[in-house]
């Protein structure tokens, strides 16, 4: 997920928006959405503004210039996937963030397994 259009996309589907549905929810033509999507245009700063107040991050992450936001995302993603969490916006119980901890030991756990190998 390097481009502008990777990150806007993300964001939409993290929300589980079709591109109509945040075409109506930020007045800005499904069209000119999907070029954004597509890497065939660059945001403006007026609706860069836009899609950054609506996804409650800065316009520095849609833009690519924060790393660690980059990382939130792809755990969202593996949360996701998992039947975890459905949207960046959901409250997570209890029982949700123990399932999170369980997983994120066990990414550590094979992290620090291939890294000792990578010494040797």
């Amino acid at each position: 997920m390097n481009e502008i259009g990777d990150r806007l996309r993300q964001l939409r589907l993290s929300k589980n928006l079709s591109l109509s549905e945040l075409a109506q929810q930020i007045s800005v033509a499904k069209s000119t959405l999907s070029k954004y999507e597509h890497n065939e245009r660059i945001p403006g700063g007026d609706i860069l503004k836009k899609l950054a107040n609506y996804y409650n991050v800065d316009t520095d992450y849609i833009l690519g210039l924060h790393k660690n936001d980059n990382v939130k995302m792809h755990i969202f993603e593996i949360l996701k996937k998992r039947g975890i969490v459905n949207s960046l916006d959901e409250e997570i119980s209890g029982e949700q963030l123990e399932k999170i901890k369980e997983i994120l030991d066990k990414a550590l756990e094979i992290y620090n397994l291939a890294y000792k190998n990578d010494d040797k």
